[in-house]
């Protein structure tokens, strides 16, 4: 029997705990000292099968847990299980199942639905997530019944989904918790905050608080694998997602270097900007004229002078002031007595008021209710507002200046100034500003939007560190606390080898393998991590991987995976018609989009980055952004915001170009009415008094209603009104074919057709919405004359569709965006969970691929990481072309599965193979990248001996490393 253990791990700088259950045992082990110098001494001993089982077709050990890529961590075996790669070639045989990744694929949820749900609980914390909210009356008005839809809706989906934590989920599968919320916080956060002698004395309790959990994770598995696999039915999906759970990076003594160079760097950066902070408030204390202080930022001070010589730590405090004995009693507060010195931070609200800034020329103020405001002018006591002040306003928010905002600007009278509130980053008018000194501002600085009278040279140094430093300090903590790196105890055969033996160990990297809803992995620390910029301090972070001596990492980056997956679901849609005979046409590139993906040309300007840059105006990385935000689902919206943010374009012109970007690709916009409104539609087109029967019961199958009379309707059919929206729609639809079954109507034509309906659903007294009118009329959308029309109308077909599902390996979309569920409501993130979830498809039909060419050829090569439509591998000298060889063929395969899979049976050869695969000694993004930085600024070759890796293409494979796979040794492929 596979045995099935269920991890749960608590460190502690003095003690170390797991519990394990299997089908025969309990298991409980436990340190009373754990030494971070010595990590492997102290993990869980799960150990992998031996060669006798694997001999007689059995697997390893099947391990169960709830985000079990943070107990994977603390598994001794899985370090071991590395190290005998590097001398055997053998990887590792035990399999991880997430329980909380699966309940993201099966009922993963949107920001705006997690925030909908986190509302619903803090309503009433003690009820449980199984138990349903009242349903909507359905005994009253058409109002109540139709109008809050949306509200029903939402409980639909809201009982069918839940947060991602372990007491959340098992009470959406499985019922009550067996332990009370308040409990189990209380108990977990001994081992959290308690001593060793707190966990002795509640030694039983907490046994019992850790089998609960693991009993809990044991019965939510049970429940929740079946629903899994009923989302995720293909074999591929399942093994794809284990070996995405088997990330191993390996770390040496480079690593710990790259730990302590980033730290000493970005704390003198940080401690040079605090220092300088510290010299403007001094200038401004004591080198500020008469004269000075009046003007419109400094009267605002207190500038009293308080004397020093009579406090209490007066030695302290003069010395922070340069020996004065005096300082103006603003400067009081900002003094730290124990470090002796002036302590001025960028987040302070006086900062900006010391250095004189400046919005657009205007004044910082800053008030108590609107943030970071500008003053437009100071006026003359008694004279008029002059004209011009009102212009180029229109876009930002007025606020009233209190009686202590004017008394602060030293004016008891009003209406001396103009007060506007700083615009936000995020485009929102009604949210404050903090601070004007954050990431999001340094483009106002550098175009001069933002400046200081006093001390600009100062703020040009903010930018340089802000950027500097920005990486580290937001990753830190994640690098250096939370990622375990597990040093390998040294064998005999290792001892005096070189540098990449020296204290070698291993980084388990923790990846969720559905982490969103989309089933994308996510990990904080890897999967986010930038590559090496020039100004920034620890942006080599990958780079600082380096792989065991005789070793390669072997990887490459699928090409505009996911725009070539929209434009093939675009090309597979027959909406291309032949000219000769009329029929639906599926081929690569038979759509503009499909052709400029397989054909288009970078250099040439015809690839699709390269349209779009040139309708936009922009630089094709900017044009980059806006193509992905749009298959994501993206709309007006997004692409007008994006041009006034990063084209400098103002709103006007910005939403006019997004206009005509969208017009040329998207095109024009068609509704296809549902069955059952084609058909009433028709009727009501030929229209005779005969037939008000039919249009009534048409009406109630349509509207799904049982509200509609044909005595009621008589009068509305009859009706001058009627006959003239008719006539009017009428003429409007002559160019449409009414015999075909389902109508195309467009926008004009589809708003007189929703405001007949709501004038008999009115005279019927049902009262309903227009806008409700037309969702239940239109079964979808479809767009004509735009270069990826065709992409659109299929990916909004799918996402329409009562299941859901990927077109390649059948993954169904997850409850909280299936229509049943959420109606009509999120279709940006179905058509976003379309595209990126038929990308994971890819991924792990690349990883199966993989992994079975690997085993069937024994290639010595080890899945380290991917990073969505990355992969990299572990590879031995000897074989790292044959392995160039498997990811080629594996890639070759995948990308024939996928148009196979959508009715194309033909694949070009500009998107079968990798453009290049990578072979370097470091994990960095490109072989030939230096990596210099702040923290490394000799780069890799100079500063650490690291050279160059090399790309190889698919020609350079035939050409110079012909290694036919059939004539490897052959082993027996893996089975799922």
């Amino acid at each position: 029997m596979t045995e099935i253990h269920i991890v749960l791990r608590t460190p502690e700088t003095k003690n170390f705990s797991s519990l394990t259950l299997s089908p025969a045992l309990w298991r409980h082990d436990i340190t009373d000292q754990f030494n971070p110098e010595k990590v492997f001494d102290f993990l869980i001993p799960i150990q992998s099968s031996d060669d006798s089982k694997k001999s007689n077709g059995s697997r390893g050990p099947v391990i169960v847990g709830h985000n079990v890529a943070f107990d994977r961590q603390y598994i001794q075996s899985e370090y071991a299980d590395a190290e005998r790669f590097l001398s055997e070639g053998v990887t590792s045989d035990k399999t991880y199942l997430d329980t909380m990744a699966m309940h993201q694929a099966v009922c993963g949820v949107t920001q705006i639905q997690m925030n909908l749900i986190a509302s619903r609980n803090s309503m009433n914390k003690t009820e449980s997530t199984t138990r349903k909210p009242k349903a909507a009356k359905t005994g009253g008005s058409r109002e109540n019944q139709m109008g809050d839809m949306t509200l029903i809706d939402k409980w639909e989906w809201t009982n069918k989904c839940s947060k991602a934590n372990l007491v959340d989920v098992y009470r959406l599968h499985c019922g009550k918790f067996p332990l009370h919320l308040g409990q189990k916080s209380q108990l977990r956060n001994i081992f959290v905050s308690g001593s060793l002698q707190d966990i002795r004395d509640n030694f039983q309790t907490l046994m019992s608080y850790c089998a609960e959990d693991v009993s809990a994770t044991w019965k939510l598995f049970r429940h929740l694998y079946p629903q899994y696999r009923y989302h995720n039915p293909h074999s591929v999906t399942f093994a794809g997602s284990i070996l995405m759970g088997n990330s191993r990076l390996p770390a040496d003594s480079l690593w710990k270097q790259y730990k302590q160079v980033c730290n000493e760097a970005a704390d003198d950066m940080i401690n040079c900007l605090e220092g300088k902070l510290k010299d403007v408030a001094l200038i401004v204390a004591f080198n500020t004229s008469e004269e000075s202080k009046k003007n419109i930022w400094l009267r605002q001070l207190d500038w009293s002078l308080v004397d020093l010589t009579s406090k209490k730590n007066k030695e302290a405090l003069m010395r922070a002031c340069n020996g004065r004995n005096e300082c103006p009693s603003w400067l009081l507060p900002l003094i730290d007595a124990e470090k002796e010195r002036v302590s001025l931070t960028l987040k302070m609200h006086i900062t900006p008021i010391l250095m004189q800034m400046r919005y657009k020329t205007c004044p910082l103020f800053h008030t108590r209710h609107s943030g970071w405001c500008f003053l437009k002018e100071e006026l003359s006591p008694g004279s008029k507002r002059r004209p011009d002040l009102d212009e180029n306003l229109s876009g930002y928010k007025t606020v009233k200046l209190s009686d202590d905002d004017l008394s602060r600007l030293g004016n008891s009278e009003k209406g001396l100034f103009r007060c506007l509130k700083m615009p936000h980053a995020s485009g929102k008018r009604n949210q404050n500003v903090g601070t004007p000194f954050t990431h999001d501002y340094i483009h106002m600085v550098e175009n001069g939007t933002l400046t200081s009278d006093t001390h600009q040279e100062f703020l040009k140094f903010f930018i340089d560190t802000e950027k500097a430093t920005r990486f580290w300090t937001s990753n830190r903590s994640r690098i250096c606390n939370e990622q375990l790196h597990v040093i390998i105890p040294p064998s005999g055969h290792d001892a005096g080898k070189g540098i990449n033996n020296l204290r070698r160990g291993w980084i388990l990297p923790k990846v969720c393998v559905h982490g969103t809803l989309t089933r994308r992995a996510t990990e904080n620390t890897w999967l986010v991590a930038t590559n090496a910029q020039t100004n920034c301090v620890g942006g080599e972070l990958k780079s600082m991987l380096r792989a065991p001596e005789g070793f390669k990492f072997v990887g490459a980056d699928v090409d505009a995976e996911e725009m070539w997956i929209g434009a093939l679901i675009g090309d597979s849609s027959g909406d291309v018609k032949d000219i000769e005979f009329g029929l639906g046409v599926k081929g690569h590139g038979v759509t503009p989009l499909g052709w400029m993906v397989v054909a288009g040309d970078k250099k040439s300007g015809t690839d699709v980055h390269s349209f779009t840059a040139k309708q936009l105006n922009l630089d094709r990385d900017a044009a980059k952004v806006v193509n992905y935000g749009r298959i994501y689902g993206a709309g007006m919206s997004f692409i007008k915001q994006f041009l006034e943010q990063n084209a400098s374009m103002d709103p006007k012109t910005a939403l006019l170009s997004a206009r005509r970007l969208l017009s040329a690709t998207k095109g024009s916009e068609r509704i296809v009415l549902s069955l059952e409104a084609s058909c009433l539609l028709r009727l009501i087109v030929g229209f005779r008094i005969d037939q008000t029967e039919s249009i009534c019961q048409s009406l109630n199958t349509t509207m799904r209603s049982s509200n509609f009379s044909s005595d009621k309707l008589k009068a509305v059919l009859t009706s001058e009104k009627f006959r003239r929206m008719n006539y009017k729609m009428i003429g409007l639809l002559s160019g449409v074919n009414l015999t075909s079954a389902q109508l195309e109507l467009d926008a004009q034509v589809m708003y007189l057709f929703s405001n007949l309906v709501s004038q008999m659903a009115h005279s019927c007294d049902v009262q309903v919405q227009p806008w409700t009118v037309s969702q239940m009329l239109a079964e979808r959308k479809r767009y004509t004359g735009g270069t990826e029309s065709a992409m659109f109308s299929k990916l909004e077909r799918i996402a329409t569709s009562e299941q859901p599902r990927t077109p390649f390996l059948g993954s169904l979309i997850t409850r909280a965006l299936q229509p049943p569920n959420c109606g009509s409501a999120e279709l940006p993130s179905r058509i976003n969970w379309v595209v990126q979830s038929s990308a994971v498809d890819f991924l792990h039909l690349l990883l199966v691929a993989v992994d079975s060419l690997k085993a069937q050829y024994s290639v010595k090569m080890m899945f380290t990481l991917s990073i969505h439509d990355e992969v990299r591998y572990l590879v031995a000298d000897e074989d790292v072309y044959r392995a160039c060889w498997v990811l080629q063929i594996a890639h070759l395969w995948t990308r024939a599965f996928f148009s196979a899979s959508v009715g194309i049976h033909d694949l070009p050869a500009s998107v079968a193979y990798f453009s290049s695969i990578d072979i370097d000694s470091v994990l960095r993004k490109e072989p030939t990248i230096l990596a210099v930085t702040k923290s490394n600024p000799l780069g890799l070759e100079k500063g650490h001996g690291i050279p160059p890796g090399e790309s190889v293409t698919a020609r350079d494979l035939v050409e110079n490393f012909n290694l036919p796979l059939q004539n490897m040794t052959q082993t027996s492929r893996t089975v799922y």
